[in-house]
């Protein structure tokens, strides 16, 4: 019976010698088997860590930087029509990741909250944050 190796996968931030690692595999095999950089101990880094490390950072015509006010406007119409269906919402605005999208919801909703303090509904939950929640009754069991 062969034995098997542990391999220690890696956590954390990413360094420049493993981002060029992950470039060299893309351009050698193209965005597909992500998890050969980890077999063949090229990388200690989980097929899925690098599959969105591409997606996030490196991906062709991806575009950094801050959202216009033309794309956040049609962010928040899609979500309001899709809800948090982010893969969704990041196909109608090209060159930004379902991360990038989720992101910039995301802190949106963090700012609006702070701006309110709680003189409206809690934009992320759907509550305000200073209503006390009900206590639900226990019914004896026969």
């Amino acid at each position: 019976m062969e034995q098997r190796i542990p391999i220690k996968i890696k956590k954390g931030p990413w360094k420049i010698e493993e981002d060029e690692l992950l470039i060299k595999h893309v351009e050698e095999y193209g965005p597909k088997d992500w998890d050969l950089p980890l077999s063949k101990g090229h990388l200690q880094r989980t097929g899925k860590s690098c599959r969105l490390r591409w997606l996030n950072n490196y991906q062709p015509n991806l575009k950094k930087g801050m959202f216009s006010e033309m794309e956040k406007q049609m962010l928040f119409d899609l979500q309001g029509k899709y809800g948090n269906k982010w893969a969704k919402i990041a196909t109608h605005l090209p060159g930004r990741s379902v991360y990038h999208v989720k992101n910039v919801w995301y802190n949106h909703q963090t700012k609006m909250a702070r701006f309110n303090k709680g003189k409206t509904k809690c934009l992320k939950f759907g509550s305000s944050p200073d209503k006390k929640k009900k206590k639900r009754k226990k019914k004896k069991k026969k």
